[in-house]
């Protein structure tokens, strides 16, 4: 072979190296699933960490009225909102309401939406409320203490010593103590059993 067949055999396999050298470099993507089980458990460790970060355990927020009224709430776990920092999210949920000169009201939920700049709080999944000799369960209870105003719905049952009844909905004034007790469905009556 001469010089220049050499040359141009060689300058070819030069070529087609630096070619293959930038494709694998550059272009060519291994699938190898020990790199992407590693990346994808980073990235759900970041997201784990982060939802730390906004849990609380043991978490207890209490306000007291001008007028003397406390209202307390307790909770196992309290998660804050990511969008708005007054938001919390409850877990195990206990709260006292107490009223001067009048009994305390007791509740218990799963779960609670409290907002602690309004004093909103929506309590929800089985509800309890002890009263007295007052026990009522629901769904929901929402109560918004700058308007002395709570709202239980969803199949709610009221019991005490003298009789038990069943309604959608009742809405209490907390100072005045007037409740309106009615069905979502004004055709539905709502049903009361004596004891």
């Amino acid at each position: 072979m001469n010089v220049k067949t050499l040359t141009q055999i060689f300058l070819i396999l030069a070529i087609i190296s630096i070619t293959l050298f930038f494709f694998y470099k550059y272009f060519y993507q291994t699938n190898n699933p020990i790199e992407l089980v590693e990346k994808k458990t980073v990235k759900e460790q970041d997201l784990i960490e982060e939802k730390i970060d906004n849990i609380i355990e043991d978490l207890t927020f209490e306000n007291i009225g001008m007028d003397g009224n406390i209202f307390k709430i307790d909770s196992r776990y309290g998660e804050f909102s990511v969008d708005d920092q007054n938001s919390v999210e409850l877990t195990d949920v206990k709260a006292t309401i107490k009223m001067v000169g009048r009994d305390t009201i007791f509740i218990t939920s799963e779960k609670a939406d409290y907002n602690k700049l309004s004093l909103k709080t929506k309590f929800y999944i089985n509800v309890s409320i002890r009263y007295e000799e007052n026990i009522v369960t629901s769904d929901n209870l929402y109560i918004d203490l700058s308007k002395n105003f709570a709202s239980i719905n969803g199949n709610v049952v009221f019991n005490n010593k003298n009789m038990e009844s069943y309604a959608d909905n009742i809405d209490f004034n907390i100072i005045e103590e007037s409740i309106s007790i009615n069905m979502f469905d004004k055709e539905d009556k709502i049903k009361i059993k004596r004891k």
